[in-house]
């Protein structure tokens, strides 16, 4: 082997050592943020729905028993608020997604259906 030959071999073996271990490094950085991510939005959506179940169990509370009327109640206050403080990006998509689960969402946390039965 010559000279020239053995210097293209270590600048070959050397090219794919540093493409293999940044591959590495970029796949393991992506899948830990992803991951993070994932967590941060699971407390996210865990959190809304343990305040969705206060406010429930509150107006459940100050409307006399009455799990109609204070679901109602629960569903029309949450509806003001997605109204009134509509998050970025939400666009059109973001009150019908809350439409298509709130009843299992509610009946989840409170004990009631959403259309109030």
């Amino acid at each position: 082997m010559t000279e020239h030959t053995r210097i293209v071999w270590l600048i070959v073996v050397m090219m794919v050592a540093v493409t293999v271990s940044t591959a590495v490094a970029i796949t393991v950085l992506y899948r830990t943020a992803f991951e993070q991510v994932r967590a941060h939005l699971i407390q996210t959506a865990e959190d809304q729905a343990h305040l969705i179940d206060a406010v429930a169990r509150f107006d459940q509370q100050h409307q006399g028993g009455s799990a109609g009327a204070s679901g109602a109640a629960t569903l029309s206050q949450i509806q003001t608020a997605f109204h009134h403080y509509p998050s970025k990006g939400q666009g059109e998509f973001g009150f019908p997604l809350f439409t298509d689960f709130r009843h299992r969402l509610v009946e989840a946390q409170t004990g009631f259906h959403a259309d109030g039965q």
